[in-house]
């Protein structure tokens, strides 16, 4: 049987559904801050708890939640996007540990990391992180950290 091989110009320039995806996101909302805000859990789906949560995360940026691309994990090719694109400044991820150990990211969860130009930080998944009050002041300490130096140097 033979082989379809995709010419070579066809694998370079072919756009990808998530790039396409970040091109309307781009048009539609000409106010995006930068943050991404994944997460296994739809945004459509969170309760006002998690809504008001993310409000006040997003808050200490000194943006609002309206400015951010909200993101669901689904395979994991959502994260490795997000860190490509040039818009993006900081992702926020809620996602399970294990998940993120089968597409081989090496990550301590709460801690900044830098990947290109980009920021990470990862949590844990959004319905366990919504109920423990240690995740919360974790991500909440490295957050006023990276923004207080962020403000820092933007006004220096």
């Amino acid at each position: 049987m033979k082989r379809k091989h995709q010419p070579f110009f066809e694998e370079v320039f072919r756009v990808s559904e998530i790039d396409c995806k970040d091109n309307e996101f781009s048009n539609l909302n000409s106010t995006y801050c930068g943050i991404d805000i994944i997460s296994d859990v739809p945004a459509e789906n969170w309760d006002e708890n998690t809504k008001g949560m993310m409000a006040k995360i997003i808050e200490l940026c000194g943006h609002s939640i309206d400015q951010c691309r909200l993101i669901q994990m689904q395979n994991g090719d959502e994260l490795s996007a997000s860190i490509r694109r040039e818009s993006t400044k900081y992702i926020l991820a809620f996602i399970e540990s294990s998940f993120l150990k089968k597409q081989h990211f090496q990550i301590v969860p709460y801690q900044w990391l830098k990947m290109n130009d980009t920021k990470v930080i990862v949590n844990d998944s959004l319905k366990k992180f919504s109920t423990d009050t240690t995740a919360k002041k974790k991500l909440w300490q490295a957050m006023q950290s990276e923004f207080e130096k962020a403000k820092k140097y933007n006004e220096g």
